[in-house]
């Protein structure tokens, strides 16, 4: 076992919030600006009012969604 790999091992023993993998993307104020958007205009024209890529338009919307469906709960 590789000295990384010792690592990951003590921390999922030793750390209840341990989690492996890129940290999840916040939304912040720009994100929710574009949400809010999107409500009343296509997502071209969310676009093109506030420089946000399309691709990074649609992975916010998931987000937002997950987040909602979430705490719901």
């Amino acid at each position: 076992m590789t000295r990384t790999q010792e690592g990951k091992q003590w921390h999922r023993a030793n750390n209840k919030n341990y989690r492996e993998g890129r940290p999840k993307r916040v939304l912040n104020d720009k994100y929710k600006h574009a949400l809010e958007l999107m409500e009343t205009n296509s997502m071209r024209e969310v676009e093109r009012k506030t420089g946000i890529s399309l691709s990074t338009l649609k992975r916010i919307k998931k987000q937002a969604k997950e987040e909602q469906l979430l705490s719901e709960k």
